[in-house]
């Protein structure tokens, strides 16, 4: 007798079981973020993988577990990381990232976020014009502070670093002020005549060291005050005026063009010759009046 067999088809069908955790697929991740990106714009984006098969297994969700300070969020479904609120330079936010599948397995990674400033502020200054004041002289060997203009940048690092500089229309060889580069004090610096230039109008320029640069001007007006260095001056020496021999005390006898009190030489007719005489004399206004020969 010959055996007797039948077959079947027998479907097996394995339950997966949840023993893979998800795995990112990179390391750490740094980013350099500029201080104008407004809520709502992408910073970073994480990914894991689960090897398990698909279904809640390696369904994987992700969430910030520290660090973001509540200016930053995380996408629990896609991984992407975006600014939800106004962000300030220098701020670093270091965050945890974990990725966890359907059943608990996790794994996490770090996202360096640092806020870079941005050169979007010039330099101010706290007054539009500044005057001063200060006495004519030489101060070619020994300048004289006349005080301080004081510029403000709200940016950070270069951004806010100021320097100053001198802006003049003037061709004077030797301008006589001068500024600290770094501080801004500014200083009469040279020689400064009242009697040649009662005062100096010019700008100090207030730049950063940010790309591109930006700069303000302020006015800067500086009065001479005088100093009573110059002697009076006759425009001749001696004045000369004719005199007749009888003129009385007290009478015109010429027009000056300074205070003066002292003695005249004027010439005098006598017997039909002329002869030089000194005359004692004050001058009052505009005119030389006789006192006495």
């Amino acid at each position: 007798m010959g055996n007797l067999s039948s077959s079947t088809y027998l479907t097996i069908n394995i339950a997966d079981e949840n023993d893979n955790a998800p795995v990112f697929q990179h390391g750490p991740l740094r980013v350099m973020l500029p201080e104008t990106a407004r809520p709502g714009s992408k910073i970073a984006e994480v990914n894991a993988m689960d090897a398990d098969a698909k279904g809640p297994n390696s369904k994987v969700e992700y969430i910030i577990t520290a660090g973001d300070k509540g200016d930053v969020r995380i996408d629990r479904a896609t991984g992407e990381i975006y600014v939800v609120s106004t962000l300030k330079p220098g701020t670093v936010y270091l965050l945890n990232v974990s990725a966890a599948d359907g059943k608990g397995l996790a794994a996490s990674t770090v996202v360096n976020i640092t806020v870079v400033d941005v050169n979007d502020h010039k330099p101010t200054f706290s007054r539009y014009e500044y005057t001063f004041k200060v006495k004519e002289g030489n101060y070619s060997h020994s300048k004289k502070s006349l005080g301080v203009l004081k510029a403000v940048d709200e940016d950070t690092g270069n951004n806010g670093m100021i320097e100053y500089s001198l802006v003049t229309t003037t061709f004077e060889q030797k301008f006589p002020f001068t500024v600290d580069s770094k501080t801004g004090e500014l200083f009469a610096q040279g020689i400064i005549d009242r009697e040649s230039k009662s005062s100096y109008k010019y700008q100090v320029l207030a730049t950063d060291f940010g790309e591109p640069q930006l700069n303000s001007t302020a006015d800067v007006i500086v009065e001479v005050i005088d100093v009573n260095d110059e002697p009076p001056r006759f425009y001749t020496d001696p004045y000369l005026a004719h005199v007749q021999e009888n003129l009385d005390p007290g009478q015109k006898v010429c027009i000056y063009f300074r205070n003066f009190y002292g003695k005249v030489e004027c010439d005098t007719l006598v017997g039909g010759k002329r002869v030089y005489t000194t005359f004692y004399v004050k001058l009052l206004y505009s005119h030389v009046l006789l006192l006495r020969l």
